[in-house]
């Protein structure tokens, strides 16, 4: 079975993708502005795209471990009812988002978060297409050159998070208990 080997800019949070192929995620680019507020408030603006996209690989939420470092896992939300964004504590690299396992059960681990050395494009496939392309800061059709339509994109996206719901993708997972009324790790910042 294939890994996606994961780290954090300083290597203090380490982890992997298990059972990585192009057929298992949605890579995308995301353009909506909650992502680039989050990478803006851990100072990670770097990472964005020219047209402030955030690079994603939707995965489902089983299939994230975290091998080392745990204890330097943080979360924030937007809001009291915002998407969970995680982070690490020791180099603020920018690790995914979440919801509630019971609701969609992915995560979108953020590319800042894949090790170096990892052959991405063979082991998860190019970026499929971008998302909120509206709200992004500049016309993005030079990065989504040869993508598909964001109507595509959200289809193709949404099939595969409501197939992981369906087959209970979300248990276990290392983010939140197994509980019914899943509760994440630790408690989230919230910043609105």
């Amino acid at each position: 079975m294939e890994i996606l080997k994961l780290s954090c800019q300083c290597g203090e949070v380490t982890g992997h993708i298990k059972n990585v192929s192009p057929k298992l995620g949605n890579r995308l680019i995301c353009y909506c502005g909650d992502c680039r507020t989050f990478a803006h408030e851990l100072n990670q603006d770097k990472e964005l795209t020219p047209c402030g996209g955030s690079r994603i690989f939707q995965v489902p939420l089983n299939h994230f471990v975290i091998d080392t470092g745990l204890d330097k896992v943080a979360c924030l939300r937007l809001s009291e009812k915002g998407v969970y964004r995680w982070y690490t504590t020791c180099c603020n690299t920018m690790i995914g988002n979440t919801l509630k396992p019971e609701t969609i059960p992915f995560i979108g681990v953020l590319e800042s978060f894949f090790a170096d050395g990892e052959n991405t494009d063979q082991k998860i496939g190019v970026a499929l297409g971008g998302v909120n392309v509206k709200s992004a800061l500049s016309d993005p059709s030079q990065e989504l050159v040869g993508k598909q339509g964001e109507g595509r994109t959200q289809i193709r996206c949404l099939t595969k998070l409501f197939s992981w719901k369906l087959t209970g993708k979300g248990k276990p997972n290392v983010l939140f208990d197994d509980g019914p009324k899943s509760k994440a790790i630790v408690k989230p910042k919230i910043l609105r």
